[in-house]
């Protein structure tokens, strides 16, 4: 039980976030109007979901493991926040020039490397982030499932385990994740 002069955890974890950011703030990190906040990158299959609009949610993990649902809900997700706009990394190569070439629409045989590696400013595509909320995996609906481009919530779950394994973030688990919710949007400014 807490004194009354010793703050409760989650004060010291609110006031250690506002410490954070405050220092942000000060070195100017935030994200700005027409900056990407972060990226995002898919599996190939999830990828073409997402760009012929059948993908439209994603989970992520809150980390670290172990947090509960109270704890995560006190923490900016490192997604981004709801308004911001993410850059969808995509599989791609260079081509003979030296110009970024996606595999998605492509039928070139080239190298392809992973999307987690694309040069930032060839972003094809941004997300613009619409709901961000903690909650437990379990707690997807069949309709999420659906936005996430799966069947069902068994198919998703056992998406989920082929990803992320049968470590801390093992479905059975049920750890608190990152619901995410999205809309597709063109990135002009990479397009080429």
């Amino acid at each position: 039980m807490n004194s009354p002069d010793r703050p409760s955890t989650r004060q010291r974890l609110a006031s250690e976030l506002n410490r954070q950011l405050v220092r942000k703030i000060a070195r100017q990190e935030l994200p700005q109007a027409n900056k990407l906040a972060g990226y995002l990158s898919f599996s190939g299959i999830l990828l073409e979901k997402i760009l012929a609009l059948q993908k439209t949610q994603t989970r992520r993990p809150v980390k670290p493991a172990g947090l509960s649902l109270q704890q995560a809900a006190l923490l900016p997700c490192h997604i981004g926040q709801i308004h911001s706009q993410v850059g969808l990394l995509e599989r791609w190569a260079y081509d003979e020039q030296g110009h970024v070439v996606h595999a998605h629409g492509s039928d070139r045989k080239l190298r392809w490397n992973a999307g987690t590696f694309m040069p930032r400013h060839a972003c094809r595509y941004s997300l613009l982030l619409t709901r961000v909320e903690a909650q437990y995996l379990s707690d997807i609906s069949l309709d999420y499932a659906g936005a996430e481009g799966f069947g069902s919530k068994e198919e998703f779950l056992a998406a989920w385990d082929q990803f992320y394994g049968s470590g801390d973030f093992a479905s059975n688990l049920n750890p608190v994740i990152w619901a995410i919710a999205f809309e597709l949007c063109s990135n002009a400014a990479a397009s080429h």
